[in-house]
């Protein structure tokens, strides 16, 4: 799973909106949903500040480690296969 995936499980599971954590990131909401469709890659630092955001190391979230453990497999496929991407 790619981090893009990874992000998006986890903001899901906090119950953030897309909005607010686009503003923490410090990026544009649009460029945020394209990540975690995974149809652009996150610059490192944009990582970075998640890994923050959710407090998690940022090779846990880069590499999928932390999402693995924190998510069961059925809460995992409920938030993929919904799509969801509050915005």
């Amino acid at each position: 799973m790619g981090v893009g995936k990874n992000i998006l499980l986890l903001r899901t599971n906090k119950g953030m909106a897309q909005l607010e954590l686009a503003a923490r990131l410090d990026i544009d909401n649009s460029l945020l949903s394209k990540i975690e469709k995974e149809k652009e890659l996150p610059y490192k630092e944009t990582v970075q500040k998640a890994a923050k955001v959710f407090d998690v190391r940022y090779e846990d979230l880069a590499y999928g480690t932390y999402v693995v453990k924190l998510l069961t497999e059925e809460e995992e496929e409920a938030i993929l296969g919904a799509g969801e991407t509050t915005e």
